[in-house]
């Protein structure tokens, strides 16, 4: 074991002792929820590194993720289909047996090298830090009461008292949801798996896909600036710690930063406003999501557009919020795809005659998953199905054309 490593257990050690004084009592149902998804993390590693075999931590990050679509989707369509009850003991066995699944393919089917374990447990310790300080925040306001919550709460109870799915609508009677409930599931589906209650994990999925919105990026990132550095040479390294910067930069601008409405309409302005006499303007956080047709006003022509931070803070459980992580996933992807096939060097002349090269442009495994993926965002946040399958065609597009 090295120095790095020995440090990163250490710290690793002490947020968890952190989390009695941070969190009270209510430290059991965290460190479950942490230590559920460390399992699925580890249970879908193979796959996981087979998509992303070039990373540091050859997707380790994505693997809890990963094993979160996979899985939930599974006792979904099952359920879905009536062949099994939506129940505590099923998410159990079904998410075993992919487990065991995902291992036995490891074991046979993948070749990958071992991941560098330093940087996989500093990203578990950043992780866990980030959830640690969302759920601590949380703490301060945790009631689902206001905006939207009352509906997410509603539909996570709802499917927490079903045993079939899809689940009744609490709103309408004999009727089934018909909205994109899908975030809500995985929040319910994890939920049975850790044998918890929707009172403690409303808030439990919200700080968890918050500390997801920083390490996945994180991750992501600082693969991507290792790969730009690799062209320099060893006495040009002087800033050895630039993908570390920049991971880290990524992560808190997608989990922690805003934009610059505070620091135009809550700064600049009232400071010009109290210099010229003018009576100084007050400022409410949700100001922030009005920008356009807000400033100048609009009445036909207006939309509140929030930011991943904003919703962390307001507490809303809704589609687009749980939905991030799924998204980080689709874009890590198109990363990992389009550095794949711009390396590649097929004699397309020679592949097109015996139909190779149409199945290997069919069965590419990134695209496949992807769009799997794009397929749920349905379900779980249509808005994503739209924007992420012009963000997927532009990359494949601009792969084409380079």
């Amino acid at each position: 074991m090295s120095k790095k490593t020995t440090v990163s257990g250490i710290l690793l050690v002490l947020l968890v002792l952190a989390t009695t004084p941070l969190l009270g009592t209510d430290n059991v149902s965290f460190l479950k929820w942490w230590l559920m998804t460390l399992v699925l993390g580890i249970g879908f590693y193979p796959a996981a590194a087979a998509l992303f075999p070039r990373f540091h931590d050859r997707g380790w990050m994505f693997s809890k993720v990963l094993g979160i679509v996979v899985s939930g989707f599974a006792v979904f369509a099952l359920g879905s289909f009536g062949l099994v009850p939506f129940t505590a003991p099923v998410c159990l066995i079904t998410v075993g047996v992919l487990i065991l699944a995902s291992w036995i393919f490891g074991c046979f089917k993948v070749r990958v090298h071992a991941p560098e374990i330093d940087f996989l447990m500093m990203e578990e310790v950043l992780f866990f830090a980030f959830f640690l300080l969302w759920t601590y925040l949380a703490g301060f306001h945790p009631e689902a009461h206001g905006t939207e919550k009352f509906m997410d709460y509603g539909f996570m109870e709802a499917m927490m008292r079903s045993t079939t799915l899809p689940a009744r609508d609490l709103w309408y009677s004999e009727g089934h949801i018909n909205y994109y409930y899908g975030g809500q599931y995985f929040a319910v589906f994890l939920t049975k798996l850790s044998h918890t209650k929707v009172e403690l994990t409303y808030n439990l999925m919200r700080t968890f896909v918050a500390g997801l919105a920083f390490a996945m990026p994180f991750s992501l990132v600082y693969q991507m600036m290792s790969d730009r550095m690799k062209g320099l040479q060893k006495s040009e390294k002087v800033i050895k710690g630039l993908p570390f910067a920049a991971g880290f930069t990524a992560g808190t601008a997608v989990s922690i930063a805003g934009n610059m409405h505070y620091v135009i309409y809550a700064q600049i302005i009232p400071l010009i406003e109290k210099l010229t006499g003018k009576e100084v303007s007050s400022y409410w956080f949700p100001d922030a999501t009005r920008y356009i047709g807000y400033n100048p006003y609009r009445e036909e022509d207006r939309t509140i557009h929030e930011f991943p931070c904003y919703s962390f803070v307001l507490g809303d459980l809704h589609a687009h919020v749980v939905n991030i992580m799924f998204v980080l996933l689709v874009i890590a992807l198109l990363y990992v795809w389009l550095r794949g096939v711009r390396k590649k060097t097929v004699p397309v002349e020679t592949s097109m005659k015996d139909g190779k090269f149409w199945k290997e442009q069919l069965l590419m495994p990134h695209l496949l998953v992807i769009s799997v993926l794009l397929g749920m965002f349905q379900w779980t946040n249509f808005w994503d199905f739209v924007i992420y399958y012009v963000v997927t065609l532009g990359t494949v597009l601009f792969a084409n054309i380079i």
